[in-house]
C-alpha cells in the first residue's frame, strides 16, 4: 500500500524508501537513501529521483497550506541546479505566492550534511472537488493540456489595471482561434515567453517612454519560437525566431522586430535573457553610460536577476570590482560563488549602510540601479566625485508611492553623471554587445541562470513573483 504523504499517493517513492515527516515547527518533508545500486535496480538516475523527491515536497507544502485538503495536485517544475550526492537526502518545499487554486512553490534538496544539492520553482495547481490523488498527479500537465489545444490560441490579456501590487484577478486567460498569416507573413509558435519587471509599468495607463496597454489587449512581452507557416520570402517553416508577439501561444509578424536565432549552441530561451534584451541591457548601461575603468568599484542592485548578474561579471571581465545587492544569504552566495562577484550585500540582514560601507572602503565610482527606493538612496552616500551612475530600473517603487530621497544632494556635490535609458532606443549597439556576450558566453566567463513556469497559465502568478523578487536570475514561462 503507497504512503500517504499528505494526501498524495506516489506507488514510486514507496518502492525507493521515501519517508515522509513533519519537522519541529509542523512542515513536512520526504527523504531519502541515495544509492548508486538503488538507482540502477529500479532503471531511475539520480537527477530523477531528486526531481520526484522535489515535486512531491512542493506538492506536500501546497496540500499543507491550501484550504484542499483533497483532491489531486497537479505539478510543473524545473530544477535550478542539481549537485551529485549520496546518502541521506531531504527535500522540503514552501508556497511562495497563491492564488484561487495555483500555488508558485519552491523546493530544496539537501544532503546529510546540510548543503543544498538541488534548487526547484514550480507552478501547483490544485483541484477543488477530487477525492484521491493518483501516482500520475504528481507530474508536469499544464503544458500537454495546452498543445492539445492544436485548433485554438491561448491568450493572456489585461483584465482591470492593478492598484498597488499585481493580483491574479488583474488578468484574463482566453482562447481564441490561431490566425492565419496573410501574404508577407508567417506564423510563430511561441516556445518561450520572457517576463520582465518592465511589463507592470505597462500595466498603469501613465505617461511613460512606451504606451500602456489596453484593457483586453494581450499583455506585452518578448518570445522565441519556431515559425509553422510562413508566406514570407524571409522566412521558412522551421527557423527559430524572436519576437515580441506578447502572453500568447502563436502569433503573426510580417517580419518587423523579428530576427532568427541559432538554437545550435545555446538553449532558444537565452535569447530572451543573457542574449536578448536583458543582456543588451547590462552592457549597454555597464559599458556606454557608467564605463568603468580598472579598479573602479561596481555596484549593481538586484544582482541576481537577468540584468545585474550580466552586470556584475562584465564588471570583472573589464578589471573593475564588482558588488552586488541581492536579498537574502542564498541569491548572494550565487553572486559571489558561482558568478564571481567580490563581494554581496544582502539587504535583508537588516545592516545594509554598514555592510556598504566594508563592501565598499574605497566608495562606489560606478551604480548600476535596479531598485531604487532606499536601498538607491543609501547608495548615493557611497558615490565618490565624479561617479557614474546607470538608472535601468525602479522596482521597488512599482507597486507603491515613490519614495523621497534624502541624499539627492550627492548628485551635486560629487558631481555625479546620472542616465537613465531605455535599451531598445540604442539598436545600433546591438550588435556590438550581443558579440561580446557572444564571445564572453562561449569561452565560459559569462554564467546565467533561469527561472522557469512551466505553461502560459503559470505566467501570471510567475509575474507577480518576479516582482516579488522570488525569482532566480531571468524569468521565463516554457510554452511547449
Amino acid at each position: 500500500m503507497a504512503t500517504d504523504y499528505f494526501g498524495i499517493h506516489v506507488p514510486f517513492l514507496d518502492m525507493l524508501g521515501v519517508t515522509a515527516e513533519l519537522d519541529a515547527e509542523g512542515r513536512p518533508f520526504v527523504s531519502v537513501d541515495v544509492r548508486p545500486e538503488l538507482m540502477n535496480s529500479f532503471h531511475v538516475t539520480h537527477g530523477g529521483v531528486i526531481m520526484t523527491l522535489l515535486d512531491v515536497a512542493m506538492a506536500m507544502s501546497a496540500r499543507v497550506s491550501s484550504r484542499h485538503k483533497g483532491g489531486a495536485i497537479t505539478v510543473d517544475m524545473s530544477m535550478s541546479f542539481l549537485r551529485p550526492a549520496s546518502g541521506r537526502v531531504t527535500a522540503r518545499g514552501r508556497v511562495l505566492h497563491s492564488g484561487r487554486s495555483l500555488y508558485f512553490c519552491e523546493g530544496e534538496a539537501q544532503d546529510a550534511s546540510g548543503q543544498l544539492i538541488a534548487k526547484s520553482l514550480g507552478t501547483l495547481s490544485c483541484a477543488k472537488r477530487c477525492t484521491t490523488a493518483r501516482a500520475t498527479d504528481v507530474l508536469p500537465n499544464s503544458i500537454h493540456q495546452e498543445n492539445k489545444m492544436s485548433e485554438t490560441n491561448l491568450q493572456v490579456l489585461l483584465a482591470s489595471r492593478p492598484t498597488g501590487w499585481v493580483e491574479e484577478n488583474n488578468f484574463n486567460i482566453v482562447t481564441t482561434p490561431i490566425p492565419e498569416p496573410k501574404a508577407g507573413e508567417v506564423l510563430v509558435r511561441n516556445h518561450y515567453l520572457s517576463l520582465d519587471p518592465y511589463m507592470r509599468g505597462r500595466m498603469n495607463d501613465t505617461k511613460s517612454y512606451a504606451a500602456a496597454v489596453a484593457i483586453g489587449a494581450v499583455m506585452v512581452g518578448g518570445t522565441v519560437g519556431e515559425v509553422v507557416k510562413s508566406n514570407h520570402p524571409g522566412f521558412q517553416a522551421g527557423d527559430k525566431v524572436s519576437g515580441y508577439f506578447g502572453w500568447q501561444l502563436y502569433g503573426v509578424s510580417d517580419g518587423t522586430m523579428l530576427q532568427k536565432v541559432d538554437a545550435t549552441k545555446v538553449p532558444l530561451s537565452a535569447y530572451l535573457g543573457v542574449l536578448g534584451m536583458p543582456g543588451v541591457t547590462a552592457w549597454y548601461g555597464l559599458m556606454d553610460i557608467c564605463a568603468p575603468k580598472p579598479g573602479e568599484t561596481v555596484v549593481v542592485t538586484a544582482a541576481s536577476g537577468a540584468v545585474g548578474s550580466v552586470v556584475g561579471q562584465l564588471a570583472k571581465i573589464h578589471g573593475a570590482r564588482a558588488v552586488g545587492i541581492a536579498g537574502g544569504a542564498e541569491k548572494c552566495r550565487y553572486v559571489v560563488d558561482e558568478l564571481g562577484f567580490d563581494a554581496c550585500i544582502d539587504y535583508k540582514a537588516g545592516k545594509l549602510w554598514a555592510d556598504l560601507k566594508a563592501a565598499t572602503p574605497k566608495g562606489i565610482d560606478c551604480l548600476f540601479e535596479n531598485v531604487g527606493g532606499e536601498i538607491f538612496d543609501m547608495l548615493l552616500g557611497r558615490m565618490n566625485a565624479f561617479s557614474r551612475i546607470a538608472v535601468c530600473g525602479l522596482i521597488s517603487q512599482y507597486n507603491s508611492e515613490p519614495y523621497p530621497m534624502k541624499n539627492i544632494g550627492s548628485v551635486l556635490i560629487n558631481r555625479i553623471k546620472m542616465q537613465g535609458f531605455i535599451v531598445s532606443e540604442h539598436l545600433p549597439r546591438w550588435p556590438v554587445a550581443l558579440k561580446e556576450l557572444s564571445t564572453e558566453i562561449a569561452a565560459g566567463r559569462i554564467k546565467y541562470r533561469e527561472t522557469v513556469a512551466h505553461g502560459l497559465r503559470a505566467a501570471p502568478a510567475a509575474f507577480i513573483g518576479l516582482l516579488k523578487g522570488q525569482n532566480f536570475g531571468k524569468q521565463v514561462v516554457k510554452l511547449i
